[in-house]
């Protein structure tokens, strides 16, 4: 199945290729379990469908802290979703990561940007000096065709996992990810 996610635009530092943040801070009731459902509230559930799950509590830049993952179980609105599983308390600006195994992965750059765009393995991918570097997006002019870089990784069960890619490039610059799900 392919699946689009629509523009994203890229922050201040390096961040995963597909995510959005939480717009307010989050606490599971008193006896977490794995049925337990959690409402989010984040910046906008567009990248998401039910069924999806997501890794919650990556910060920006290097810091990891209260990592854990849940499965989307509705999307009541255009800035909420609502998870099972949720056993942490998690506070606003953490990330909300989608983390599913994909078999190709598209990602384009938006005409008229900024700035390169560098797709990359970790937090510290960094276009300069190439670390953890996969591939970087040229710029192109406004109305000029967009870069565009296809991966395509091993199929069956061992595709990549959309939660292990990180973009960095000039903030406020957009890309266009889309991939085929195993």
């Amino acid at each position: 199945m392919q699946r689009a996610f629509g523009y994203i635009t890229i922050g201040a530092s390096a961040q995963p290729l597909i995510s959005t943040t939480l717009s307010a801070a989050v606490a599971p009731s008193i006896l977490p379990d794995s049925t337990q459902q959690t409402t989010l509230q984040v910046t906008s559930s567009a990248i998401f469908v039910v069924k999806d799950t997501v890794v919650i509590g990556l910060v920006s830049g290097t810091s990891f802290t209260n990592v854990e993952r849940a499965q989307i179980v509705k999307i009541p609105d255009a800035t909420h979703i609502t998870v099972q599983g949720l056993s942490l308390t998690h506070a606003a600006n953490e990330l909300v990561v989608l983390s599913i195994p994909v078999a190709t992965l598209s990602v384009q750059g938006k005409d008229g940007n900024t700035g390169a765009i560098g797709i990359g393995t970790g937090p510290g991918v960094n276009l300069t000096t190439g670390v953890q570097l996969l591939y970087k997006l040229a710029t192109v002019a406004a109305s000029a065709q967009p870069n565009v870089r296809d991966f395509t990784f091993a199929t069956g069960i061992n595709g990549i996992n959309t939660s292990d890619l990180w973009i960095v490039g000039t903030q406020n610059d957009t890309y266009l990810p889309s991939a085929t799900i195993l």
